[in-house]
């Protein structure tokens, strides 16, 4: 792994599979890396990598432990970090500085991060765009995030929060509170029960001028909850046009695939998907008919999506060791390695050289 590690000077994107204890030499050879130990005293390694994407294999352990990417916030070039299932925190000796890493996108899936992700979030001196999908059965605080997100509210242009689509099953009512601050923002994401102030706040007052898009996810399946979030709607889309000059793009989500359907009547509506069809429910159409219509007057994009249908299209492979692509030892014999810039492997692939 050293030796592969070393031989990719030019390497700009890595994505590999976590597979436990076994993978424990990679963490390893990653702050050996950092810290210019051999073999990397003579030449930097990876001083090109700007993109690393950390899949997990499914083991006993089941997540990835989070103080395995403090090494990928040392390197210089790094702006995209994606992980699944990562879990808790660093440890106090393993705290990196405030704004002292260069990475601009962070993505977190399927993971569970009680602290709002202070750790990850607070080293990144420009960070721009920040997703993250609960899976745990405690709760997402969502508080904590706002507190941990704040502190790059003027840098922010993306933000999702909520949970892995299909597992928001845990009462929470936590607001994350206003986003005004929130200057560069332009696309947001979060929960019907996360998103506002107070309950009788108008939307419009708590979001700010820069945003072009919002996605309302995990909405009720309450048809009288789903009327007052749709009268908000109708009124943020209406003042939009003075407060919100760049909003375009409104999205809905929740549970709303008509159950009744025959397969030939599904198999025709998602041909139209995200489109208006018989594949939802009728009710979902009725009470948001006036939001689509002042959205149209507006120039405003209108989508209604299903959770079970996002879920199906978006949901993340099952790195399971029985489902791994084949890969040819051959192949990676052959690599250039002062041309190569993008590689994708696994551990046991390059033990078989």
């Amino acid at each position: 792994m050293a030796l592969l590690l070393y031989l990719l000077p030019n390497l700009e994107e890595l994505e590999y599979f976590w597979i436990g204890q076994r993978m424990h030499q990679i963490g390893l050879i990653l702050e050996r890396m950092v810290a210019g130990e051999k073999p990397f005293d003579q030449r930097p390694g990876l001083p090109r990598l700007c993109q690393a994407h950390i899949k997990l294999i499914h083991t006993a352990q089941g997540s990835f432990p989070l103080q395995r990417l403090r090494p990928f916030y040392q390197l210089p070039s790094m702006r995209v970090l994606k992980v699944q299932r990562a879990i808790g925190g660093f440890a106090s000796d393993d705290q990196l500085p405030d704004n002292s890493s260069t990475i601009e996108h962070l993505e977190i899936v399927q993971s569970r991060m009680p602290n709002g992700c202070c750790e990850l979030i607070a080293p990144c001196k420009n960070l721009k765009s920040f997703k993250y999908s609960h899976h745990d059965g405690s709760g997402l605080d969502i508080a904590a995030f706002s507190q941990s997100l704040g502190a790059k509210s003027n840098t922010l242009e993306e933000l999702s929060v909520g949970y892995c689509r299909g597992e928001s099953d845990v009462a929470d009512s936590q607001s994350f509170g206003s986003l005004r601050d929130y200057t560069a923002l332009k696309r947001l994401r979060l929960r019907m029960d996360n998103l506002g102030d107070t309950p009788g706040s108008p939307l419009v007052d708590i979001l700010p001028s820069s945003l072009e898009s919002l996605s309302i996810s995990d909405t009720s399946g309450d048809e009288g909850k789903h009327k007052l979030l749709v009268a908000k709607l109708c009124d943020l889309v209406k003042a939009s046009r003075v407060a919100l000059p760049r909003f375009k793009l409104l999205d809905i989500e929740g549970d709303f695939q008509n159950p009744t359907l025959s397969s030939q009547e599904r198999r025709e509506g998602l041909r139209v998907y995200p489109g208006p069809s018989s594949l939802l429910l009728p009710w979902i159409y009725e009470i948001t008919k006036e939001t689509r219509t002042i959205c149209l007057e507006t120039g405003v994009s209108f989508t209604i999506r299903d959770i079970g249908i996002e879920r199906q299209i978006n949901n993340l492979p099952d790195y399971h060791p029985d489902n791994l692509p084949e890969y040819n030892p051959v192949a990676l014999q052959q690599l250039q390695g002062e041309h190569l810039e993008n590689v994708t492997f696994s551990l046991d692939n390059f033990l078989m050289l």
